[in-house]
């Protein structure tokens, strides 16, 4: 996936945490 490098980066740091850990997210959500 790789639109853009800004929306890359924006993204990582709310999908790379929410990818990895999804339990974790929701559970810190």
């Amino acid at each position: 996936m790789t639109m853009g490098k800004s929306s890359n980066e924006m993204g990582n740091c709310s999908f790379a945490p929410y990818l990895a850990t999804p339990l974790e997210t929701k559970e810190e959500t």
